[in-house]
Parts: C-alpha cells; sequence; structure tokens
C-alpha cells in the first residue's frame, strides 16, 4: 500500500551511492586481478595487468563522477561496462578460469543494462 507521505520517486543519491559501490567492487576485484598476472612474467599477463591498472582508473574515475553527479560519468560508466566485459573475455580465452570472471561480468552486464534505464539517464542529465 502507497503512503501519501512517501516519495513517489526514488532518491537520486541513493542510486549514485549503488552505482558507486558496485563499481568500488569491480575495481577491487581489478587490483586483485593485477597482482597474479604481473608476477607471471608472460608478456599477455602482464599486457592484461596494465589494462586491468587502467581500467581500475577509469573505475575510480568513474566513481567521482558518479557521486558528484557529473554529466561526463554516464558515458564513462558505459565504457568501464563494456571495458570491464572485454577485459574478463579476453582472460577466459588466455586460459583464466570462467568462474574467476563471472561475477564480475553479472556485475558488468548488469550496470550496463541499468545505465540504460531512463531514470537513471536523467539523473546525469540524459
Amino acid at each position: 500500500m502507497h503512503r501519501p507521505d512517501a516519495p513517489t520517486q526514488r532518491d537520486p543519491r541513493a542510486i549514485r551511492w549503488f552505482i558507486a559501490a558496485l563499481f568500488v567492487i569491480q575495481a577491487m576485484y581489478a587490483g586483485l586481478e593485477i597482482l597474479p598476472s604481473v608476477s607471471s612474467g608472460r608478456l599477455l599477463d602482464v599486457a592484461l595487468a596494465v589494462a586491468f591498472a587502467a581500467y581500475a582508473a577509469m573505475v575510480v574515475a568513474f566513481v567521482y563522477g558518479v557521486w558528484r553527479a557529473l554529466d561526463w560519468a554516464w558515458p564513462l560508466g558505459v565504457a568501464v561496462a563494456i571495458v570491464g566485459l572485454g577485459l574478463a573475455a579476453v582472460r577466459i580465452l588466455a586460459g583464466a578460469d570462467l568462474q574467476q570472471h563471472l561475477i564480475g561480468m553479472v556485475i558488468d552486464a548488469g550496470l550496463l543494462w541499468y545505465l540504460q534505464k531512463s531514470s537513471i539517464k536523467a539523473t546525469f542529465g540524459r
């Protein structure tokens, strides 16, 4: 039952907090991916570690943009989700276990879907 005094729209701050929290988890995941890759010494692993480091930097920039509700955060979030999916796919094709990357891929795919919702786009002036 709807209370007459209850807000009818979602709080944009809560939406931004939710998106930021999920991407912080993704950045931590990227950080965990970097360490073992660099220590192996294989060229592909080192290249992927550098890519994951760049991905983590993109995530940090996105989280800042989300927190401040800056208009450039939305397209950066879409790019971050796509890059995250791509990096996970490359790692799987390079021999990593699918289960290692499944959670990150689900989060990236979910966030890509979530960022396409009209209410989320409106939060970022789209």
